[in-house]
């Protein structure tokens, strides 16, 4: 089972480790950066996260993002987590390949040397939209994923008690979540967020 780690952004996001693929959906230095990403987000009738999301940095392709969740509930600030994404772009849907590992270690690494694919070993998959400013996330079905592998639609891994993941190559897991549409992803539980206005307060 894959644990959910934070609210905000974040609760889209997953815990440590491997979460749905070992290869992302798009190459980041050909993909184009979604600039309406771009502010502070958070989650109606969260617990105080917000989520920031800017440019990487001069390091990293255009299109590679950095978010920054950070608790301010209660007026203390918590520590931050931070993660790496860029956008795919499949038809007239969006997607996330979003970049983490438990202790940060991975970010720290890109941080220092400049991207390199190769530093990454798994990505989490998120598919958005945008209605104004709002912005709507899904994370992927653990049950749609086991039963794609098994079935041999797609290649992965599955072993019992821990959560599935695609081993296929790029191209072919861009095809695959092409032709699966909806029934890939848990749409019976959106997470939906709120562009904030930096001019006011909470």
């Amino acid at each position: 089972m894959k644990p959910l780690f934070l609210i905000g952004v974040a609760a889209c996001f997953l815990a440590s480790g491997c979460d749905d693929s070992k290869n992302p959906l798009s190459d980041p230095k050909t993909s184009k950066a979604d600039e309406r990403l771009v502010g502070v987000w958070r989650q109606p009738g969260g617990d105080g996260d917000d989520s920031y999301v800017g440019h990487a940095g001069e390091r990293f392709p255009n299109n590679v993002m950095r978010i920054v969740v950070v608790n301010n509930s209660n007026g203390e600030l918590g520590t931050p987590d931070e993660y790496l994404a860029f956008t795919t772009v499949i038809g007239d849907k969006t997607y996330l390949n979003l970049v983490r590992d438990g202790d940060n270690k991975v970010v720290t690494r890109l941080d220092r040397e400049g991207w390199k694919a190769a530093a990454v070993d798994c990505y989490t998959f998120l598919r958005y939209k945008f209605d104004g400013d709002k912005l709507v996330m899904w994370i992927m079905d653990e049950q749609a994923m086991q039963k794609a592998i098994q079935s041999g639609k797609i290649k992965g891994v599955t072993k019992p008690f821990e959560s599935p993941l695609f081993t296929d190559s790029t191209a072919n897991l861009a095809r695959f979540v092409a032709e699966a549409g909806d029934s890939l992803w848990n749409t019976k539980e959106p997470f939906r967020f709120e562009r904030v206005n930096a001019s006011k307060k909470p």
